[in-house]
């Protein structure tokens, strides 16, 4: 019968989940002073992405894992990139500052 009201229905499906990470592993991941290179951050959030959910179990994901997916896909990115922000904020190049480091590049490739 109408009771002109409003229901919320809620359910849980429980999937099977197959997941396979692939990182490239070409010569341009290796770009990079030692472990900051991009092949080293990329198997990281494949590992972050694998720890906190993306089990073979075939379990749905869990709050924990949802949360641990979403840090590792929004919140971990945003504070990395915090710090080469601040980086280019507290050490400002000018065309000046800019034409000096040239110089010195120019003189150690002479050199």
């Amino acid at each position: 019968s109408k009771t002109d009201k409003f229901y919320i229905k809620q359910y849980e499906a429980e999937t099977n989940l197959r997941a396979t990470f692939v990182v490239d592993v070409s010569e341009s991941m290796h770009y990079g002073n030692g472990p900051l290179n991009k092949y080293n951050y990329a198997c990281t959030g494949a590992a972050c992405l694998a720890y906190f959910g993306y089990e073979q179990s075939g379990q749905a994901l869990d709050a924990q894992s949802t949360f641990g997916i979403h840090f590792c896909a929004s919140f971990l990115p945003i504070a990395l990139l915090l710090i080469p922000v601040s980086m280019m904020w507290n050490y400002p190049i000018d065309s000046g500052r800019h034409a000096e480091i040239r110089r010195m590049l120019e003189a150690r490739r002479t050199a």
